[in-house]
């Protein structure tokens, strides 16, 4: 158990993290393990028409590279030579 002040500065911290979180103007959204949204950012809601609510627990939200089955998708277009490439 934490004593009463160093509680106090675990809460501060997460309040300023949460500001910070909150504040940034850069898509920001939180994942856990198995991918599942867990929270989202005032940028993610402004920039991707989805409301926070409607993003929690969603795992296909983005559908960037980060999602898992755009990963296997690219994963088996690299071993399959079809993959898309950039021009230089």
């Amino acid at each position: 158990m934490l004593p009463e002040d160093g509680l106090q500065q675990v809460l501060g911290a997460s309040e300023r993290y949460r500001d910070i979180f909150n504040a940034a103007a850069d898509v920001m959204v939180l994942r856990d393990a198995g991918f599942r949204v867990v929270d989202v950012n005032a940028a993610f809601v402004a920039q991707s028409g989805f409301s926070r609510e409607e993003a929690l627990g969603q795992v296909g939200i983005l559908g960037g590279s980060a999602e898992p089955d755009a990963r296997a998708t690219q994963a088996s277009s690299l071993g399959n030579g079809t993959a898309p490439v950039a021009n230089a």
